[in-house]
């Protein structure tokens, strides 16, 4: 894992409503970093400990941390697909308004997701999905062959 997606995967947890912000620390291991990761970033100034207890550390993000990844998200946010550009690959597919919409929506989040359409043949399920495989950059699709009993695997 790259330090950007480290840092990255730290701003989210920083960033997340859900929880409360006394609470908006994270463990390294929490964001797919190791001990060595941690000191690294730590040494470069991108990362802080924010409390001690024992053998548990708690890091935040430095303001250098964080603009580091809002600089590297505004480069991504250049490669952006819009809603609008996925439904137009979609076109082929007649009906499924609903699933099209809610499919282009999440896409266009730009957040890591996976997707399994279930249904009888011959109901678009390959179709919509080569459509959002033309539409989106370094996107793929995974069928059964490429499957595990425990879910996706990493490509």
């Amino acid at each position: 894992m790259t330090d950007i997606e480290i840092l990255r995967r730290a701003l989210d947890r920083e960033n997340d409503t859900r929880r409360p912000p006394t609470m908006r620390h994270w463990e390294f291991h929490a964001v797919g970093a190791t001990r060595a990761d941690a000191k690294r970033l730590m040494d470069e100034g991108y990362i802080f400990i924010s409390s001690r207890n024992g053998s548990i550390t708690k890091y935040k993000l430095t303001e250098k941390g964080r603009s580091i990844v809002w600089a590297e998200s505004m480069e991504r946010q250049f490669e952006a697909v819009s809603v609008s550009d996925i439904l137009e690959a979609l076109e082929l597919v007649v009906g499924y308004d609903d699933i099209k919409q809610t499919l282009a929506e999440a896409i266009s989040s730009r957040r890591r997701i996976n997707f399994m359409l279930e249904g009888p043949p011959a109901c678009a399920k390959s179709v919509i999905l080569e459509g959002i495989r033309r539409a989106v950059p370094n996107s793929y699709q995974a069928f059964g062959s490429r499957t595990s009993a425990a879910g996706l695997s990493e490509v």
